[in-house]
């Protein structure tokens, strides 16, 4: 559920689409397992069935979405901080 709702706001705010080869879905289920495991991009490559390239691409794009949000949500309190 939280997957989900995660991956809906990303969709919906920060225009994370899905590209010809790979579903959003999928990029994201991949950012997250290497946040989660540190694995490696050759380990992913295993897991998920895809080329290094496309995982390594791939994750940048959810990362620079996440780093996004992040901005967002993180403010100081202060605003002239």
């Amino acid at each position: 559920m939280v997957f989900t709702s995660l991956l809906r706001i990303l969709e919906i705010r920060y225009n994370l689409q899905t590209s010809r080869n790979i579903s959003s879905s999928d990029m994201f289920g991949i950012f997250l397992y290497i946040l989660g495991t540190g694995a490696k991009v050759s380990q992913c490559r295993e897991i998920f069935q895809r080329s290094r390239s496309t995982i390594s691409r791939h994750f940048a794009i959810v990362l620079e979405k996440v780093s996004r949000m992040a901005t967002d949500l993180i403010a100081p309190e202060d605003p002239f901080f």
